[in-house]
């Protein structure tokens, strides 16, 4: 499938969940270039084994282009950006 489009943007709770292989498919969706190149991507992220190098460029591809909030977020004035309800939880014993 091939979709068209001037922008494009994704949503996820979970950049990577199984392997970095999850992030190329989103480089790949997003059309971010060089890193959504196969041969770019096997030579320094896929073929480049488990090195504090690798995630090095992991994290200097990422820092431009993604946007992250957690729970403890706030906005310039000090104010929770995300306003979640009061978890319950029941637990249930036999």
């Amino acid at each position: 499938m091939n979709l068209r489009s001037k922008y494009s943007w994704c949503l996820t709770g979970t950049l990577i969940q199984n392997s970095e292989q999850d992030l190329f498919a989103i480089f790949k969706f997003l059309r971010v270039e060089v890193f959504s190149e196969e041969p770019w991507w096997n030579q320094y992220i896929k073929n480049a084994g488990c090195t504090q190098a690798k995630m090095n460029v992991i994290q200097t591809v990422l820092r431009p282009i993604v946007l992250r909030r957690t729970k403890a977020s706030t906005s310039n004035e000090g104010e929770a950006i995300i306003k979640l309800t009061k978890k319950n939880e029941l637990v249930i014993r036999p």
